[in-house]
């Protein structure tokens, strides 16, 4: 398949995939925010946090490349103890793997923008901000009562603001798309074998294959919507202080374009999951057949030998002392 034509399929394939992901994120969705209701606990809240970041992005992750391999017909219906057993191993594997690349990425790429691309005003805005994320997942009320005035200020003068935003996030998009194009296949692998007759695909299988196709359809997907909805956000989205009455069409869309833009990577996973597939059973028939096919040869010296006797039957040999 060439490049450009992975990357249309993909984008294709992406609307079947999301019909069956987005059932999977309201279930998960709705038990998470049933938990959040029930308890005012920091510690009950934060553990929810820790087991949704964890084991629920992980069997999100599990279900939305299931949901493009079926698409495409290259798996069959997982077993309950299949998506269990993969889940928890994509998450001690893939998943840490990948939070440790992006981790390492996103601090020198946070390093470089503020050091050499953001202006001063930009940068302090930036650390502003990162201080009140901070602040907020560690339920520290003490130093969110300090930042809100920084942080209102920032919102009444939005330009810094807009542009540190701009740059980290793109940035973060961005490195953040690097860790999932390289192990994009061998997840989808692994989670082809959540079925009652597992492929038994390994953990590294086609791993940084397709590495250009699936940053491409990556950044086509995520990083540019990103980009342009940090340029057009209302300030007090991008600081997040902004209440759930304030959400714009503009936010709500780029909600729904949120859920359905990983459905788009999912398929090219599975494009590029069943193209490696297919070239690994050419190969084992190929090595199953040996170059040269000796019954064919056996076939093809035996009627040569007829052919020549045949020939050779009408032949008369020539006789000096016969005269003609």
């Amino acid at each position: 398949m060439s490049y450009v034509g992975f990357i249309l399929k993909a984008f294709a394939l992406s609307p079947f995939v999301f019909f069956r992901y987005v059932p999977i994120v309201a279930i998960l969705a709705f038990i998470v925010y049933g938990l959040f209701v029930t308890t005012d606990n920091p510690w009950v809240v934060g553990m929810i946090l820790f087991l949704v970041g964890t084991v629920g992005t992980t069997f999100l992750f599990v279900n939305g490349m299931r949901a493009g391999l079926m698409v495409i017909r290259a798996t069959t219906p997982p077993t309950a103890e299949g998506l269990l057993n993969v889940t928890i191993k994509m998450m001690f594997t893939h998943m840490i793997l990948q939070l440790v690349l992006v981790i390492v990425l996103t601090a020198g790429m946070y390093w470089v923008a503020t050091t050499f691309i953001l202006s001063d005003a930009a940068a302090a805005a930036a650390g502003t901000l990162s201080s009140f994320y901070s602040a907020t997942a560690s339920f520290d009320s003490e130093a969110i009562e300090l930042l809100l005035p920084q942080l209102q200020e920032l919102i009444e003068n939005p330009a810094p603001l807009r542009e540190a935003a701009f740059v980290l996030t793109t940035g973060y998009y961005l490195m953040l798309g690097i860790g999932i194009s390289l192990m994009g296949i061998p997840m989808s692998a692994f989670a082809a074998n959540a079925v009652q007759y597992s492929p038994q695909n390994d953990l590294i299988f086609g791993i940084g294959r397709y590495f250009p196709h699936q940053y491409t359809v990556w950044v086509l997907a995520s990083v540019v919507p990103v980009a342009l909805y940090m340029r057009m956000a209302p300030p007090e989205i991008i600081a997040g202080v902004a209440e759930s009455s304030s959400l714009t069409t503009l936010d709500i869309a780029f909600l729904v374009w949120a859920i359905y833009a990983p459905c788009v990577s999912y398929a090219a996973m599975a494009l590029g999951y069943r193209e490696i597939r297919e070239k690994v059973k050419r190969w084992t028939e190929a090595e199953r057949v040996p170059e040269i096919n000796y019954e064919e040869e056996r076939e093809r010296v035996r009627s040569l030998r007829q052919a020549r006797r045949s020939g050779a039957s009408g032949t008369v040999l020539y006789d000096p002392r016969k005269k003609g």
